[in-house]
């Protein structure tokens, strides 16, 4: 139907139309819009279902997070314990459903069980060990954020969608800090590292079309993939190269926005090159130049980057595959 309107628009302005036939021409097509396409729109129904999701999940982790002292240890494992299993069991009831509408929400509710399943593990792990010492936080946080990962990947197989490469994507960016947290201090170039790689791996099996759907695999992980490197880079004794590859990585979002046609990549690229450089122009230069020169220099880095925007746009003009 927009592209219907598009259309008429572009008829009108020509002269090739007049009003009255291309209000005849909406009505009919508004009659004859595809069943399939109505049911895709979001309804009531969806939007109870998201509300509720988040009210639960608000709701258990703030009731561990404000009674974390005043409960005992097997309380607070079922708090969390609980509502993951509701979430992951809701899911799977919902992703059997012909409804776009609530397959949509079992994809709300799995990437929601995703993130309890990251803390009920935790909680776990630091209230009884399980085989593990308690107070070593380091291995059972490995240990967590790998069955994670796993948990994360195996709900993309049974349903790969938007949610479910959001939730490996920040199942992935959990796992770059426990890596990162292995060594006696944590490790920035370590967690920085495996982040830039996990985004490198999964735009890469995106772009051979074995990790869908593209689209949100694509911008996920090419956020991961600047942002691993920002991570290495950036603080008190953060390697200089990692900013530059922070920056190389930014420039191959936009690149690979601009050649796949998708705004949203060039949007990301393009906002974590700023980033970047106004980082390093504060890191390297303020002593240098001050405070004031080094806001106005990131100021003129923003305005440039607008410009850049809107150009860029122009080459992004495609839709995106979704």
């Amino acid at each position: 139907m927009a592209e219907i309107r598009d259309l008429l628009s572009r008829w009108l302005a020509a002269g090739v139309l007049d009003e009255p036939g291309a209000e005849r021409i909406r009505t009919f097509e508004a009659a004859n819009v595809p069943a399939v396409e109505k049911t895709n729109r979001p309804g009531a129904l969806e939007a109870l279902l998201y509300l509720g999701l988040a009210v639960l999940g608000v709701g258990a982790f703030n009731l561990v997070g404000d009674n974390w002292e005043q409960i005992e240890s097997w309380a607070r494992v079922l708090a969390l314990g609980v509502p993951m299993v509701l979430m992951l069991g809701v899911g799977a009831v919902l992703s059997r459903s012909t409804e776009p509408q609530l397959e949509r929400g079992s994809q709300a509710a799995w990437l929601l069980g995703v993130a309890l399943f990251a803390a009920f593990l935790a909680v776990t792990f630091h209230e009884y060990g399980l085989g593990l010492s308690k107070t070593d936080e380091r291995g059972w946080l490995l240990v967590v954020a790998t069955a994670t990962v796993l948990l994360a990947v195996g709900l993309w197989v049974l349903s790969p969608s938007h949610a479910q490469v959001l939730a490996i994507a920040g199942a992935s960016l959990f796992l770059g800090q426990a890596v990162g947290g292995w060594t006696d201090d944590f490790s920035q170039e370590i967690a920085g590292s495996t982040i830039l790689l996990a985004g490198l791996a999964g735009v890469a099996l995106a772009e051979a079309g074995w990790f869908t759907p593209q689209w949100s695999a694509r911008l996920f992980f090419a956020v991961l993939a600047i942002a691993g490197p920002f991570e290495a880079g950036v603080g008190d004794g953060g390697p200089l190269a990692f900013e530059f590859v922070a920056g190389l990585a930014a420039a191959g979002v936009i690149a690979l926005g601009v050649l796949r046609g998708g705004f949203s990549l060039v949007l990301a690229g393009v906002g974590g090159a700023f980033v970047v450089m106004i980082a390093f122009i504060f890191e390297h230069f303020q002593d240098r130049l001050g405070a004031p020169l080094a806001m106005m220099i990131s100021g003129g880095v923003l305005v440039a980057g607008v410009l850049l925007l809107a150009v860029l746009r122009r080459e992004t003009r495609k839709p995106e595959a979704v």
